[in-house]
């Protein structure tokens, strides 16, 4: 996934309500962190210190519980 499908999916967990306050917090977290570098760095920023954790953390229990839904 990359930082600007990352900030896509945050997008729609916003409209949709499926995540919880802290998952919240964590992703605008990252995204300040990462919006403060400049915009070619953005995407390696993403790929070393965050893709990896928020997918175990955030992304994958979430689209899990997505797809239990059916939706």
């Amino acid at each position: 996934m990359s930082y600007k499908d990352f900030k896509k999916w945050c997008n729609e967990r916003a409209y949709d309500g499926c995540w919880s306050l802290k998952q919240a917090r964590f992703c605008i977290n990252v995204m300040q962190y990462i919006n403060a570098h400049w915009f070619w760095q953005r995407e390696k920023v993403w790929k070393q210190e965050y893709e990896y954790l928020t997918y175990l953390q955030v992304i994958k229990p979430i689209n899990d519980i997505l797809e239990s839904k059916g939706e």
